[in-house]
């Protein structure tokens, strides 16, 4: 915050052209001067000035005021700084110290005032004013009976501009403050939209794994453990009766259809299986090479 303030203060304390003019002290009513006419910007704000006032600029700054040389400049309008905090927080603190530190620089004191609040598109207003007596400012009666409005602009951008009307009390009828106002766009001090970070693409669920053996497997691995009951009795038989002619005759057939069922249990990839399919593949097998080696001893 105290960087909005410095940024604020150093703004605002260079507007040296105070006393360059005086005021009037005409008591008729004062001809209607149009503050609107060509479009300005300043930073992100656009706004209607009127052409035939003279403009002065400086650092984050613009001054205006009426070409007669017996006016009061009319208009400070002033650039902030970015908000480092909420808007809220720059609404509520920034404004008073401010306006306090620009009083004391003029030399005046003026603690009755309050910022009225009104609402623009992408902004918010704050508005107080404050009355300078026929004392005039630290002695000088140049403003002497002359009305300072202050306006604040915290845009939804956090952005922050101020402007400073300053007119002779008796010209307060000439110019629509109001208007001027009501007619400066915001438009380009939006809330930056933020870009929402994508989403983690959400990868699908696993289906819950199942408990039952895959039925081909379950098929083949049965009928394997049959065939290899048989081939250990038939061994076994032919083990005890070597030259039995009926024996050597199915050995053959026996043989190849051992190889055929032990490169099908082979060709499953133990790695693709499921827990289940696993699990019913090993105790397979296990049983299956008990009882070879059974057969042998």
């Amino acid at each position: 915050m105290q960087k909005i303030i410095r940024t604020f203060l150093a703004s605002l304390l260079a507007c040296t052209c105070l006393c360059a003019c005086s005021s009037t002290s005409s008591s008729s009513v004062p001809e209607t001067t149009d503050l609107t006419g060509s479009t300005a910007l300043l930073g992100n704000i656009t706004y209607s000035i009127n052409p035939d006032f003279t403009a002065e600029t400086g650092d984050n700054q613009v001054i205006y005021y009426p070409e007669e040389a017996d006016q009061i400049p009319v208009l400070w309008l002033i650039q902030g700084g970015t908000a480092d905090e909420s808007i809220t927080e720059a609404i509520q603190t920034v404004p008073k110290l401010v306006i306090s530190t620009l009083l004391e620089k003029l030399g005046i004191t003026a603690d009755d005032y309050e910022f009225s609040s009104s609402s623009a598109e992408n902004a918010t207003i704050l508005k107080a004013e404050l009355s300078i007596d026929e004392n005039g400012i630290g002695g000088d009666t140049s403003f002497s009976n002359s009305i300072f409005s202050f306006y604040l602009f915290a845009c939804d951008n956090s952005e922050l501009y101020m402007m400073i009307f300053c007119v002779p009390e008796a010209d307060q009828g000439r110019y629509n403050i109001d208007e001027f106002i009501q007619n400066i766009d915001f438009s380009a001090c939006a809330k930056p939209e933020s870009t929402p970070e994508p989403s983690p693409e959400a990868s699908p669920e696993a289906a819950p794994e199942s408990t039952e053996v895959t039925a081909d497997l379950k098929e083949f691995l049965d009928s394997y453990e049959a065939f290899m009951d048989e081939y250990v009795a038939f061994m076994n038989e032919y083990q005890e009766n070597p030259s039995d002619m009926n024996l050597l005759m199915q050995y053959a057939g026996i043989l190849s259809q051992y190889e055929e069922f032990a490169e099908k249990a082979e060709a499953y990839d133990q790695d693709q299986m499921s827990a289940a399919d696993l699990a019913y593949y090993l105790e397979v097998m296990n049983r299956v090479e008990k009882k070879l080696l059974e057969s042998l001893s």
